[in-house]
């Protein structure tokens, strides 16, 4: 949007850029065969008026065919300086010839003075002398220098109770449609009838250049039309619609050709028409004089389906009130009443500024409102009063809310138990047990309410579990989490046979879905969560059943990702929303990692987010804190302690007013867990008694070792020996995981999972609080382990308010661990945490096998080799062989499979160029079309256009300002001039700025 605004305001620097861009015009090159590109537009003046034309005077385009002519002059200066738009002189006010005087457009750096006593300008950078300024073309013959001659030809401009009278004119035009006919507001404007001869008497007033049809050699033409061309506007908007356009071209008011409504206009023709310039606004320019243009885009507030937070606790959800203003000032809005019953203001303020918007879309005003959740099925009805600052619009926004349960998820495990599952994960125990020990965890953390169900599949599927309701802590009969533990303690998930993981994601989406069709409530989300640690070798792939998938799919790869089927799988997670993670091997430093990884999950599952993670040893003496930051966002938080000890430490948390919190001190505001590998708070917020509970700022989790406990662990014959062997290093080691149920959430992905080595990932990231994006008070950055164990970090620049991005590179072929942090402060100015971990694999074309569904790429052709079929035949029949084949063990004979699997497979996939389709090119190609006012008959021939007196000057004073003669009105004028000064005064002394941006004051 282009803002014209008033050249007494303009700044310095805006004046000189004005000057500039306009003499920079006079220096390009003419697209009509004259001396330059500005002198084009003297030329389409001049032949505007020549005898016998009559586009642009005496007649009803008036308006319209100098609105657009100066719009097309704009465009030119704002190809030389985007940032230049045309000012308007009012005359009314800024009305003396002295250059002295402020708000003058007479200054040396700015239009220049007046000409000398041969009329000859002198002053200014437009000043002959200067070089810069010739006029080639000049209708009155009397050379190439700029002339003015202040107060020649009128001794006053027009006043404002003259502009004022005239925005009263109806009709726009009348039957005649020429400078002899009145009443009407164009001819009034123009000058031809009525006291101020309004436009004509200004250029008579300045003279000189501004006196004949070339008058647009003097730069003042310009800033004169844009005043009149704003008083048209002001006018459209007290008499608004195109019907108020006259004439319309129907049989009894046809006008003459190119004053029209429908009518082209010349020279431009084509799209060009009266109708195509009726709102300035569409035509990409506003003058600040013009209202805001406000529309409520929220006429009611709906709190729809707040859910209840953990524990029965209230969940704040905010909403805005949402005005779109197109402006080219600011404005203001604030609460004037209410809200109140249950709905409250909130930390962003009762009131909001909105800027002026130079783009082309609306600027947006937000004012917020709160809503926290009471019971489920509560409604609260009440209404908020929103006013615009300074003036008397107002709106009453009604609000609704209600509160439902929390919602509930289902979660279904699709799990790898193929042979391969029986290798070492890293630390020495198998994958097998490393995938139950994680499932464990998941498992026992579940809230009460969710649903879990498990898969199983190696070569054959097999349901192992329905979804069921994880149930109470401890685990109830009949319960998920009694189902899992025997599961997990049983021989479903023993290694054996091959890789389905097509078949196996078929299934898991059919226990989703025989779920929702029993459940009730039912559930309101869901999720598959797929592991494997190796290549899918069974069909179907995972191409070809993607389209069968429609929940949001984790995908895991447990182990070294060049023997995992990455690609796939990351197809998979990006086509369902979520993503991929890699564990690489598990060794000793990593060995809770598959654990985190399900521990995010379960928190993207049941719509957490991780604050902390850290891992450490614990040691018998000293005590670790490990802090992590609670907003006032959050309601509801989860301390989990992962460790093959977690029975054996002495675990409580410290709230930030240092009030301790032990399992005795939890009682019936929270939950305290302890299980085998897995102990955590669960906590509401605010926690502790109503009114006085414990909330925002900063908690620490304390772990000590304690001696008495593992004392009594040791007691105990069936873990005995586990115990001795984890406490045998004289540490235990631990993994911390804090997560928040809150307003304040964090989402990050990257894009691809996979890359060949050197090239890069795009990690995206994005902040939100109470649904407001987190623009400007966080950092986001992504700590990089690479496969060699070197470190780095990654700053993420915010593209967006609250979207943050950056490119992660790779050199080295392995697995690179992304740990993507955020820290900010809230609303409220309380720290705040987060950070999600990521996978990215450089492994080249390695494991990554060909989609069944290519959706629009292309494979190159495949070298020669073994047949797909044989190489599935012989994975399929070693699968089957009990012990050693000639002497090679069978997971030694599947590793080269894989090797010469990945070495035949396509070495790339190519995009098919994008080609421009017929209706693009045809958009590209076709004239638009010309804007169109709807109208009921056809229009006859039109009459001939006016043919006018072209003797100079060409603009002539009305009869009622010939009739009281120059002298008298002379002092007419000083007498408004100094009624209007006084008025002004006196609204400085009351402390307001006086408007003297137009005629109409107070009225803006």
């Amino acid at each position: 949007m282009t803002c014209r605004k008033n050249q007494a305001t303009l700044t310095t620097t805006e004046r000189q850029a004005f000057v500039a861009a306009v003499i920079a015009l006079k220096h390009a090159p003419s697209k009509a065969g004259e001396a330059n590109r500005y002198d084009d537009f003297v030329r389409e003046h001049v032949d505007s008026m020549n005898a016998g034309a009559g586009w642009a005077h005496g007649g009803p385009a008036f308006g319209p065919w100098h609105r657009e002519y100066l719009r097309r002059f704009e465009l030119e200066l704002q190809k030389i300086d985007p940032n230049v738009t045309l000012p308007y002189w009012d005359w009314t006010i800024d009305n003396s010839p002295d250059p002295n005087q402020p708000g003058s457009p007479w200054t040396d750096d700015f239009m220049g003075g007046n000409g000398d006593a041969s009329g000859v300008v002198t002053t200014g950078r437009f000043r002959h002398a200067a070089g810069d300024w010739v006029l080639n073309i000049n209708t009155a013959g009397n050379g190439p220098e700029l002339r003015r001659g202040f107060t020649g030809r009128a001794s006053t401009l027009p006043t404002p109770s003259e502009v004022s009278n005239c925005l009263l004119e109806t009709p726009y035009d009348s039957p005649g449609w020429n400078q002899s006919v009145t009443p009407s507001f164009r001819d009034r404007l123009e000058g031809w009838h009525g006291l101020g001869s309004i436009h004509n008497r200004v250029h008579l007033w300045v003279g000189g250049s501004m006196l004949p049809a070339s008058s647009p050699n003097d730069p003042i033409f310009w800033l004169h039309h844009c005043n009149v061309d704003r008083l048209w506007a002001l006018w459209q908007r007290d008499h608004p619609g195109g019907a108020n356009y006259r004439p319309r071209g129907l049989a009894g008011e046809t006008g003459p050709s190119g004053h029209n409504l429908n009518d082209s206009m010349q020279p431009w023709g084509g799209a060009t028409t009266v109708a195509s310039t009726l709102d300035h606004r569409d035509m990409g320019y506003w003058y600040d004089t013009d209202p805001p243009d406000i529309t409520l885009a929220t006429p009611s507030l709906a709190f729809k389906d707040v859910p209840q937070g953990m524990g029965g606790a209230g969940r704040t959800t905010y909403r805005a009130v949402v005005f779109e203003v197109r402006s080219c000032m600011p404005s203001a809005f604030e609460i004037v009443a209410g809200p109140s019953g249950g709905f409250s203001t909130t930390a962003l303020g009762t009131s909001v500024n909105v800027p002026s918007n130079p783009g082309n879309g609306p600027a947006y005003g937000r004012l917020w409102i709160a809503y926290t959740s009471t019971n489920p099925g509560d409604v609260a009805n009440r209404s908020v009063t929103v006013a615009q600052t300074g003036t008397t619009n107002q709106w009453v926004i009604p609000i609704t809310a209600n509160t439902i349960a929390r919602p509930k998820s289902a979660a279904v495990f699709a799990l790898d138990r193929s042979g391969s599952m029986s290798g070492n994960a890293g630390d020495g125990t198998t994958k097998a047990d490393k995938l139950k020990e994680s499932l464990g965890v998941f498992v026992d953390t579940m809230l009460e309410g969710d649903g879990i169900g498990i898969v199983s599949y190696d070569d054959v599927v097999d349901r192992l579990s329905d979804v069921l309701d994880a149930g109470p802590q401890p685990p109830a009969p009949g319960s998920g989490r009694e189902k899992a533990a025997s599961i997990i303690a049983g021989n479903a998930l023993d290694p054996r046979g091959n890789t389905a993981i097509g078949s196996a994601l078929i299934e898991a989406q059919s226990v989703i879905d025989d779920a929702l069709a029993v459940a009730a409530p039912p559930y309101d989300k869901t999720a598959i969560i797929v592991l494997t640690d190796g290549m899918e070798n069974v069909p179907p792939m995972i191409g070809s059943v993607l389209g069968s998938i429609s929940s949001p799919t984790y995908a895991v790869g447990l182990g070294l990702s060049n023997q995992i089927s990455v690609a796939a799988l990351d197809a998979l997670a990006q086509a369902t929303g979520k993503y991929l993670l890699i564990t690489g091997a598990l060794t000793a430093d990593q060995r809770f990692r598959l654990s985190k990884y399900f521990l995010q999950i379960l928190a993207g599952v049941s719509g957490a987010d991780i604050i902390v993670d850290p891992t450490g040893d614990l040691q018998f003496g000293p005590t670790v804190r490990i802090p992590f930051d609670v907003a006032e966002a959050d309601y509801g938080i989860d301390a989990i302690l992962v460790s093959p000890l977690a029975q054996v430490v002495d675990f409580r948390l410290e709230s930030p007013d240092g009030t301790l919190i032990d399992s005795g001190k939890v009682g019936g505001n929270g939950w305290w867990v302890v299980r085998r590998d897995v102990a955590y708070y669960r906590l509401p917020l605010p926690f502790g008694k109503p009114g006085s509970g414990i909330h925002g700022g900063r908690w620490h989790a304390l772990l000590t070792l304690d001696k008495g406990l593992v004392e009594k662990a040791l007691r105990d014959d069936k873990r005995r020996e586990e115990l001795l062997r984890e406490l045998r290093s004289g540490t235990v080691p631990y993994s911390f995981v804090a997560n928040a149920y809150s307003m304040l959430n964090f989402e990050a992905h990257g894009e691809p999972a996979s890359v060949s080595p050197g090239k890069s990932a795009t990690v995206t990231a994005a902040l939100t609080e109470y649904g407001v994006p987190v623009a400007g008070r966080a950092k986001v950055w992504v700590e990089v382990s690479a496969p060699n164990g070197a470190a780095s970090v990654v700053s993420l620049t915010e593209t967006g308010p609250g979207v943050f991005a950056a490119e992660i590179p790779t050199h080295l072929p392995g697995l690179y661990a992304l740990r993507c942090r955020a820290r900010g402060r809230t609303f409220y100015g309380l720290p705040f945490s987060r950070e999600v971990t990521l996978s990215l694999c450089a492994i080249g074309e390695r494991g990554k096998p060909v989609p069944d569904d290519l959706s629009g790429k292309e494979a190159r052709a495949q070298p020669s080799g073994l047949d797909n079929g044989l190489l599935d035949l012989l994975e399929c029949l070693i699968g089957h062989v009990k012990g050693d084949l000639f002497g090679i063990p069978p997971e030694q004979i599947k590793e080269c499979l894989a090797k010469v699997r990945g070495q035949r497979l396509p070495v790339a996939l190519s995009e098919r160029a994008a080609r421009p389709g017929a209706a693009f090119m045809a958009a590209r190609t076709t004239a638009p079309a010309p804007t169109i006012v709807d109208l009921i008959e056809a229009a006859p021939v039109p009459p001939p256009p006016p043919d006018h007196d072209h003797r100079e000057p060409m603009f002539g004073l009305s009869p009622e300002d010939k009739a009281i003669g120059e002298e008298q009105r002379a002092h007419t004028v000083a007498d408004e001039m100094k009624a209007v000064q006084a008025a002004a005064q006196r609204k400085a002394r009351r402390g307001r700025r006086p408007d003297t941006s137009h005629p109409h004051g107070d009225e803006q």
